[in-house]
């Protein structure tokens, strides 16, 4: 089974200065990172990336990511199973 990070809106740099303690232990046990754009910074992308490969579009704040991703993105990786549950309150 391929395991998959899919997030967005990191915005480094700008809010926080460090990843996430339990980011970094989930991209130690990933296959595929997926971003959904607004890294605000180069220095996210080469961190991922030197866990696993990167794949994503860049957002309304990444200039200095547009060298490395496109505005939208299509990617056809493997047929998922895929389970959302909103708790609610009785």
């Amino acid at each position: 089974m391929m395991k998959i990070i899919i997030l967005s809106d990191i915005h480094m740099l700008k809010r926080a200065k460090k990843l996430p303690a339990v980011l970094l232990n989930e991209l130690n046990e990933c296959d595929l990172i997926i971003h959904a754009g607004d890294w605000q910074s180069t220095k996210v992308y080469e961190k991922m990336r030197a866990f696993v490969p990167v794949e994503g579009v860049y957002g309304n704040t990444d200039s200095g990511l547009r060298p490395f991703f496109q505005s939208e993105q299509i990617q056809i990786i493997i047929i998922i199973v895929l389970g959302i549950v909103c708790h609610k309150s009785a």
